[in-house]
């Protein structure tokens, strides 16, 4: 178990953060993404989750790698 958890961080903060986004909409949905970075924005989870959208501030891509 300890390993997954690690390379799942490790993953996470290999992932070009477009990718992470994607994957965390994906797996817990847009709302739990919007929470987590406290956006009020509910259609900015989705921008960052395309490959050409926009970057996150440097505070909201800490925070998406942790989650």
């Amino acid at each position: 178990m300890r390993s997954d958890v690690v390379a799942a961080h490790a993953d996470a903060t290999r992932l070009d953060i477009h990718e992470l986004v994607r994957i965390l909409n994906e797996n817990v949905g847009t709302t739990v993404v919007q929470a987590m970075t406290g956006t009020k924005d509910r259609g900015q989870p989705a921008r960052w989750a395309r490959p050409d959208g926009p970057e996150p501030r440097l505070k909201t891509v800490n925070q998406l790698r942790l989650g």
